[in-house]
């Protein structure tokens, strides 16, 4: 995070329940928060599916971070007795919009996992041919789903890209 900061730049990442928040591990911030309301967030999955996630923010300094960030903590129920923890050093942008543009990278993680256990791509860095044909497979794969997120009219190449002949040999027609 100190990295991103000094370059200018903004994320937002996952935290865990033992980081302090103001000196207060987040998992005790739940008693501190409750006299304030829910932010009700709608995030849709890639699937087309709608969660509904309970959200109540606080600013502050986590600990070893020298400057201040956007703590949020969610729950999907307001009876959930478990808490999710985000953080975005982007001070400026609501709770709805952090949380909606993190929602975009589980679908970028969902793609991670099922090109690693079902491509066997897992393991494509050994020094093999197969290491080289899975790494040649994965690049191919990235430049697709960079294709299918770029415009609705590329749609067409992907599916000329999509041939067997052309996924099997790397060439474009």
């Amino acid at each position: 995070m100190k990295y991103v900061h000094r370059q200018g730049w903004h994320a937002v990442c996952a935290l865990k329940s033992n980081r302090t928040l103001r000196g207060q591990r987040l998992s005790q911030w739940a008693a501190t928060l409750r006299h304030k309301r829910y932010t009700r967030v709608r995030v849709t999955a890639a699937d087309g599916n709608t969660t509904t996630y309970h959200v109540r923010d606080a600013v502050g300094r986590l600990s070893k971070v020298p400057f201040d960030v956007h703590v949020m903590f969610s729950k999907r129920h307001p009876r959930a007795r478990s808490w999710a923890y985000f953080a975005s050093t982007d001070l400026t942008r609501s709770v709805v919009q952090t949380l909606r543009g993190y929602s975009g990278r589980w679908t970028c993680e969902v793609v991670n996992f099922y090109t690693k256990t079902h491509l066997g791509l897992a393991d494509f860095r050994v020094r093999s041919l197969e290491g080289v044909e899975r790494y040649v497979l994965a690049v191919q794969l990235e430049k697709i789903d960079i294709i299918c997120q770029s415009s609705e009219k590329s749609k067409n190449y992907v599916r000329n890209y999509c041939r067997e002949d052309n996924v099997t040999t790397g060439r474009a027609t």
